[in-house]
């Protein structure tokens, strides 16, 4: 899996391009209150299509994994043999992707933030203000006592990288209008497949973005983004997801609506706005302060199993070192 760092276009620049090109399919105010409940017209699985009583609807279904911090986005139209396939082949992989930032960001699951130990290294973490670190492998931590900052190498877990995206084309699958999911019907067959398989070649690349700081995102953002016609030269589908301190951002392949993508030449899309770039000042005190934002693309085309190591940096207000008995 390649990754490489970019540099966002300006913050006006991006907030035009989606303003022009795209309209909002889905998004989720992060005030409300009430769990958000996707009800279908009658009960059938917007992936496999079976009905009741085919198939059952009996397990809570997350639009997006529980695993991100979602507790309140359900989904009725999900059946329970989808629901187990994808946490099986999608959810399994992208949790080993993520690996210890789950932990680090104090990102709360289906009980509690999860402790990571992999290699000698471990994290706990059992409040928002406090995190241990228990490290039996001999290494250094390197610690900048100056800045208060941390820098750890983390080994990583075997994942598949195209499982990783399949995630989170599933996660704006299972969010957008019934009717529109009907122009990713290629898309659901692929997600279904008990093999990984990549059929859209080199285009299954995904922005991340880690701002660093506390809980930037306490809530689960997602933004599913429809093109406005089929005049422009844009992609069919964007599908972007914030929590904690991370930014995920991909295109969701249609092959009935980017057919006239087919030859182009089609620049790549920007980043889409981050709400704290929209006071310079502030954004620029904030970056002065606490560090600045990482932007990744990552290539998650892979079909094989990898493992990636990961940096981690972490600001702290104090630290205690503490000899493991």
């Amino acid at each position: 899996m390649s990754t490489c760092r970019f540099i966002p276009e300006p913050y006006q620049e991006r907030r035009t391009y989606f303003a022009e090109n795209y309209d909002c399919a889905f998004m989720r105010d992060c005030r409300a209150k009430k769990p958000l409940i996707i009800e279908p017209e009658e009960q059938i699985c917007r992936f496999c299509g079976r009905k009741a009583p085919d198939v059952k609807f009996r397990n809570k279904a997350h639009a997006i994994p529980e695993l991100l911090g979602n507790k309140d986005i359900i989904s009725r139209s999900e059946c329970n043999t989808c629901n187990q396939h994808f946490g099986d082949m999608l959810e399994n992989n992208l949790s080993l992707f993520l690996g210890p930032l789950l932990t680090v960001m104090g990102t709360r699951g289906k009980n509690k933030i999860p402790k990571y130990h992999h290699k000698g290294l471990e994290f706990k973490r059992d409040s928002p203000n406090y995190m241990e670190i228990i490290q039996t492998n001999g290494e250094e931590i390197p610690i900048d006592s100056a800045k208060k900052n941390i820098v750890i190498s983390v080994a990583g877990h075997g994942f598949v990288p195209i499982g990783v995206y399949k995630s989170f084309v599933k996660m704006a699958i299972s969010l957008m209008p019934f009717e529109i999911s009907k122009d990713f019907d290629c898309i659901k067959e692929w997600l279904l497949e008990q093999v990984h398989t990549n059929p859209i070649g080199a285009g299954a690349h995904c922005y991340y973005v880690f701002l660093p700081g506390n809980n930037l995102f306490p809530r689960v953002n997602p933004f599913v983004l429809i093109r406005k016609n089929d005049m422009l030269d844009v992609p069919y589908c964007q599908f972007v997801v914030q929590f904690n301190n991370l930014m995920f951002q991909i295109f969701i392949p249609s092959f009935s609506r980017d057919s006239h993508l087919i030859g182009k030449e089609i620049p790549r899309p920007p980043l889409f706005p981050i709400i704290y770039e929209r006071e310079q000042a502030a954004w620029d005190a904030y970056k002065e302060k606490i560090g600045n934002p990482d932007f990744y693309i990552y290539d998650l085309s892979g079909t094989e199993k990898t493992s990636e190591s990961l940096k981690i940096g972490y600001h702290f207000e104090q630290i205690e070192e503490n000899p493991i008995p």
